[in-house]
């Protein structure tokens, strides 16, 4: 029987997964995902997603990518505005549709 903390991870992961991932490849990724303790993920992913990123990103000297997907939690505008503006060297800042696949990129 599964913990209710296995079964947030499992919904979770399934969300954030395109429906083209094969089944081998889901699975890998829960395998891996479980080998870390539950309640530090939990930990982990609650502070990820609480904190104010804004003065970090500021900071980033490297080129980067900023990619979102079509579905994508942060808006199209907080990619294409404040973190493409404040990011020094921005390569690129595009929306990734369902039916794009990575070598389009």
């Amino acid at each position: 029987m599964s913990s209710n903390a296995e079964l947030f991870t499992i919904d979770m992961m399934n969300n954030m997964l395109s429906e083209q991932t094969s089944a081998s490849d889901k699975r890998w990724i829960m395998e891996e995902n479980f080998k870390f303790p539950l309640h530090h993920a939990a930990t982990l992913l609650f502070n990820h997603s609480t904190q104010d990123w804004r003065d970090v990103i500021t900071k980033i000297k490297l080129p980067s990518l900023i990619v979102g997907g079509e579905d994508s939690v942060v808006p199209l505008i907080a990619r294409n505005g404040f973190i493409a503006k404040s990011l020094i060297r921005c390569w690129r800042s595009f929306r990734a549709k369902k039916e794009d696949t990575i070598s389009q990129f």
